[in-house]
């Protein structure tokens, strides 16, 4: 029994040494969690369109990781996927937007709570004009000119006489 203690004694001499050794250890282990952040783009998007969203991949580091990014406006959360191409240490995700034209709150919060960030968007009106109601205005018409009257056969020379 008095050979755990040593044990236990020993390990906790070694914790406090190390953190004393290396601030950077002890300034990590002491840091608060890292605040949810991510960008959404297009902010203004046509309804039914496309919004992309991406984040760095240690959002909510010490927070055990981000939630999916929701929003009234979205047909779907957005759901994380693998990182960006091209883009080293990002994490990206895609979803469809409402039809429904007006602002909204798109939202992501650390999976325990403790870290939420938002990001404003617009549904635009719809670009498309309705078609009308009124009928179709008549053609114009215009009125044919005359004919030209063209004589037929030789012409009269007149005088009378025979010959």
């Amino acid at each position: 029994m008095r050979r755990t203690g040593r044990i236990t004694a020993l390990a906790a001499a070694l914790t406090l040494t190390a953190l004393a050794v290396s601030p950077a250890a002890a300034e990590t282990a002491t840091q608060p969690p890292q605040p949810a952040s991510f960008s959404l783009a297009p902010l203004e998007v046509q309804p039914g369109g496309r919004v992309e969203t991406q984040a760095i991949a240690f959002v909510c580091l010490g927070n055990d990781g981000p939630g999916p990014v929701t929003s009234p406006g979205f047909t779907a959360p957005i759901e994380w996927g693998s990182d960006t191409p091209g883009t080293a240490g990002a994490i990206y995700g895609a979803g469809a937007v409402i039809d429904t034209p007006g602002k909204y709150v798109a939202s992501l919060e650390c999976r325990n709570g403790q870290s939420r960030a938002e990001v404003e968007f617009t549904i635009l009106q719809p670009t498309t004009t309705p078609p009308t109601t009124e009928p179709p205005a008549p053609p114009t018409t215009t009125p044919a000119p005359p004919p030209i009257k063209k004589p037929k056969g030789a012409p009269e020379t007149g005088g009378g006489g025979t010959a």
